[in-house]
């Protein structure tokens, strides 16, 4: 692994995003958003794709057949928040994830 910025999980051996296509619900009463971020890379990929969260739930990870992808979301750091760490099949071009969690009002 190789991390260019000690405060990211990023890593430049994994795939390069190219796009990002973002869609939410904020639900105001509940103080809840649901997101869905849909991640093209610059050429097709495979293997550990890791990401940087921060109070997230993270409900499932797709590829753009529809077909879930296996992931996993490790236990919050202080400083970088939460890894998310997804196994990409061969020849992945895109992925899709749909999370949500709570945020605080600012005044």
């Amino acid at each position: 692994m190789t991390r260019l910025d000690p405060h990211s999980y990023a890593d430049d051996t994994q795939p390069r995003t190219s796009s990002l296509r973002w869609k939410a619900r904020v639900d105001f009463d509940a103080k809840v958003i649901h997101a869905e971020a849909t991640l093209t890379f610059a050429a097709p990929g495979e293997g550990p794709l890791d990401l940087d969260t921060r109070d997230l739930d993270v409900a499932s990870v797709v590829d753009a057949q529809g077909r879930a992808q296996a992931f996993s979301l490790a236990p919050a750091d202080p400083v970088l928040g939460a890894r998310l760490h997804v196994e990409l099949p061969k020849n992945t071009t895109t992925i899709t994830i749909k999370a949500g969690g709570e945020y605080t009002a600012v005044s």
